[in-house]
């Protein structure tokens, strides 16, 4: 079988690979807009606060793509049940279209979170060129994208050996494993990580994935292509764990670890887009 020849010829060089630069990414665009909104609405909360008899400040706000969390210190002695109530009075105050009060995990304070008028694109270039990604170890770590308070999230693939996308129509699944396939790209050399795509409904998106260095195979767009390498990965992941057995270790980074560089096993990771 075609993946079994593939499969012996991941002891390439590894000096071969360049990864790819930064700079062929979209540079993430500042939403000027926002700061200002962002800032008025502070000052609004806090005026708010200080008008219904509240003794209470602002000391920090997050801003996320989609919601601005605005961390709000009580007063000793004030309930947060106090601020709770006055939820509808401060969403009028801001002509807010979707307001929440949380407390804020690992703080002592309370969290007025506002949903931007604007919502904020979330750049990947912004993300790969962090020190966050950078300063990673893993050769499997992906980004996400960005959670609420605008903090920058990623996954680690080898402490999720299965993750499942879902999501209506246009909601950004094809942009998020195509973002896993680029993070993939930055992070990894191809003799220590092989992909596997399988697209069996639309594989004009896959074919731009069609040259990079990492496939294992060209990406599959035949169902019974796909059934066909579904079954080979089944026998591989066997043999895999026969040797590793064999080699009295746990898991396959103990083994590279152990053995020669002919003899190192890939990780491979099988993205299968829409497989019905």
């Amino acid at each position: 079988m075609v993946l079994e020849e593939e499969n012996q010829q991941n002891t390439t060089n590894n000096n071969i690979y360049e990864f790819p630069p930064i700079e062929i990414l979209n540079v993430p665009q500042k939403n000027k807009s926002n700061i200002h909104e962002i800032s008025n609405n502070a000052a609004t909360i806090q005026k708010g606060l200080y008008n219904f008899g509240v003794n209470a400040k602002i000391t920090n706000v997050s801003i996320g793509p989609v919601f601005t969390t605005y961390e709000i210190e009580l007063a000793e002695g004030t309930r947060i049940s106090t601020i709770e109530k006055l939820k509808n009075d401060i969403a009028y105050l801001l002509s807010a279209e979707s307001l929440d009060i949380t407390k804020i995990p690992s703080k002592s304070l309370v969290g007025i979170q506002v949903k931007n008028k604007k919502r904020q694109n979330v750049c990947l270039r912004e993300i790969l060129d962090s020190d966050k990604f950078e300063s990673n170890k893993s050769n499997l770590i992906v980004a996400i994208g960005k959670e609420a308070n605008g903090k920058i999230k990623l996954l680690d693939l080898k402490e999720s050996s299965n993750i499942l996308i879902s999501g209506s129509t246009g909601s950004g699944k094809t942009m998020l494993l195509s973002s896993i396939i680029c993070s993939i790209l930055y992070k990894a050399n191809p003799n220590e990580v092989k992909l596997i795509i399988i697209d069996t409904k639309n594989g004009a998106e896959s074919n731009f994935f069609m040259n990079i260095p990492h496939l294992l195979i060209p990406p599959v767009t035949n169902i019974m292509e796909a059934c066909a390498v579904l079954k080979w990965i089944m026998t591989d992941l066997q043999n895999r764990y026969n040797v590793i057995v064999e080699k009295n270790c746990s898991n396959i980074d103990e083994y590279n670890q152990k053995t020669e560089i002919t003899e190192k096993l890939p990780e491979i990771v099988v993205i299968i887009d829409e497989f019905e």
